[in-house]
């Protein structure tokens, strides 16, 4: 591979999560250079609250329409919900190659109605248009998009893929398998049930753990102190 031929010539290799630098190491090599993590970081103003608007959506989805989104799994966890009585709204926002599949699959599943659709629009509007962000994902790296939505306090479900666990708490309650409608509605109806309160409460808590870790400042303190070391060991 190429990565094992320009490896002889790299003072260091810096990765943006653990999840990434184990999928280095597991399939390229592991290297006898320095290898260190430098965590996506945001800005200050990235950490104001979400204040959702007043028609605001049940849950939300923003991102590319595609399969590794995992959105048909939101789909069918929405059928399971329909069949309990459940009637929950979702915004989407994004595009993709996907999105006249997805469409077609609401259809059939007589949930059009529960569906709204935006195109690509910044982060910041479009955590305005749902109550509790939802990100199905089959696969992700270190995804801006939840670190953005929890920077911002906006109740999030997640999947439990790539580096997704590393932004969230170890205990986080809303942390579930990929592929898995039923866990997908499971969770879905607990965040539906449970105070506005007490779900912002946990949001807030949330964010404030991302703050410590994942601000810009820190991203780049991490870099210049890692080229440096590069620099001196060359010396």
């Amino acid at each position: 591979m190429i990565e094992r031929l320009l490896e002889r010539g790299t003072d260091l290799f810096l990765f943006e999560s653990r999840f990434i630098q184990d999928r280095f190491h597991e399939y390229v090599t592991v290297s006898q250079r320095p290898t260190l993590i430098a965590l996506n970081g945001l800005y200050p103003h990235e950490f104001e609250p979400v204040e959702p608007n007043a028609d605001a959506r049940d849950f939300l989805y923003v991102g590319e329409f595609r399969e590794a989104k995992g959105i048909d799994t939101l789909v069918e966890a929405m059928v399971l919900l329909s069949e309990k009585g459940l009637r929950p709204t979702v915004q989407m926002v994004g595009s993709g190659p996907s999105e006249q599949r997805i469409r077609e699959l609401i259809g059939k599943a007589g949930l059009a109605a529960s569906f709204a659709w935006r195109g690509v629009t910044p982060a910041a509007q479009a955590f305005r248009l749902g109550r509790i962000m939802v990100v199905p994902s089959r696969f992700e790296s270190l995804p801006y998009i939840v670190l953005e939505a929890v920077a911002g306090a906006l109740p999030l479900i997640s999947t439990n893929v790539g580096g997704i666990p590393e932004i969230l708490a170890a205990d986080y309650r809303y942390l579930i398998p990929p592929n898995n409608p039923q866990a997908l509605a499971d969770a879905m109806a607990d965040a539906l049930a449970r105070p506005h309160a007490e779900l912002a409460a946990d949001a807030g808590r949330l964010s404030a753990h991302v703050n410590a870790r994942f601000r810009v400042d820190l991203m780049v303190d991490t870099i210049v102190a890692s080229y440096r070391r590069a620099i001196a060991e060359r010396r």
